[in-house]
């Protein structure tokens, strides 16, 4: 589950012949790339019932390097491998990893739509910690909008503190792993392009997962080997979409049809495991959407005034 990255593409260029459809193609690609990323945690609920949750990860990062191989020629080696920030590169990976394996352990025990309720609240995580670790001011609007998005998550999973569930406690950390990871995206923006952040984040957790998954690998079918394939494929291709829809809009633009995550996740919830949220998780989800969007459309204004 990775939710759009906060690295910021350089604008089109004023000479593009019809920005304004530029943008509804950048809104229509960010919303088939979170369909995508619905579409690979799908997967791994499905799989996880047979296969462990590293063989899981290691399938995706294998499968996303290897789809990603036929772009060395396009984009040539160099450019896709060169890093002024490596450390940060390998940690922002790391982050990365951390937030998948969580994510493929939070949707095998819980419902989609609960887990990514709790998954938006990375962005609210991120506002946070950009008082302290990027010297940004919050302030009260902004924290308001920060506890009332928790408060959400909180509705649409509501915790059992005598009973906690701990595909509970997974969507969290995926959601903490995923904030430090947008931190760290945004400090390396200016060193490194998104293409660099992207192979480091395959290459470096298939290298990564290829180290633990000989002691959980279990025997995998034809079947299965195609589905491990998927989701790799749909983790390339939603970050393709993702990061052209950021290059045709601006992210203030298309940053708020994230959300529909949600909508994809409640029809493929019903279609293929037969969930439907209950009216708490659907308040809840809608509570966490609205202050997100609050804080998306504030900052809009702000860089308006700038």
């Amino acid at each position: 589950m990775i939710p759009p990255p906060t690295v910021i593409p350089p604008p089109p260029s004023p000479g593009m012949a019809n920005p304004a459809f530029d943008r509804l193609k950048g809104i229509g690609l960010m919303i088939m790339a979170v369909g995508m990323f619905v579409a690979m945690d799908s997967i791994a609920k499905i799989l996880a019932d047979t296969q462990p949750i590293p063989q899981l990860v290691w399938a995706r990062y294998g499968f996303h390097l290897l789809w990603m191989l036929p772009l060395i020629p396009v984009f040539g080696l160099r450019r896709m491998v060169t890093t002024r920030v490596p450390v940060r590169q390998l940690a922002r990976s790391a982050l990365l990893i951390t937030s998948t394996a969580f994510a493929y352990m939070a949707v095998h025990r819980l419902p989609l739509t609960q887990v990514y309720a709790v998954n938006f609240t990375a962005p609210l995580m991120v506002t946070i910690m950009s008082g302290p670790l990027l010297g940004e001011a919050i302030g009260r609007r902004r924290w308001f909008a920060v506890l009332l998005g928790l408060s959400g998550a909180l509705v649409a999973v509501r915790p059992d503190p005598t009973n906690l569930d701990p595909g509970i406690v997974f969507a969290f950390t995926m959601a903490l792993s995923f904030a430090v990871y947008q931190i760290l995206t945004r400090q390396i923006a200016p060193y490194d392009g998104p293409l660099v952040g992207l192979f480091y984040s395959a290459l470096f957790g298939f290298a990564l997962s290829s180290l633990v998954v000989p002691f959980y690998w279990v025997p995998v079918d034809a079947r299965t080997w195609v589905m491990m394939a998927m989701l790799g494929l749909f983790g390339a291709l939603g970050h393709l979409a993702l990061i052209t829809a950021l290059r045709l809009a601006p992210a203030s633009l298309v940053s708020p049809f994230t959300y529909t995550q949600l909508l994809w996740a409640t029809a493929v919830g019903f279609i293929i495991f037969g969930h439907l949220p209950d009216q708490l998780t659907l308040i809840g989800a809608a509570i966490v959407v609205a202050a997100g969007l609050y804080l998306a459309f504030g900052e809009r204004l702000r860089l308006r005034r700038r």
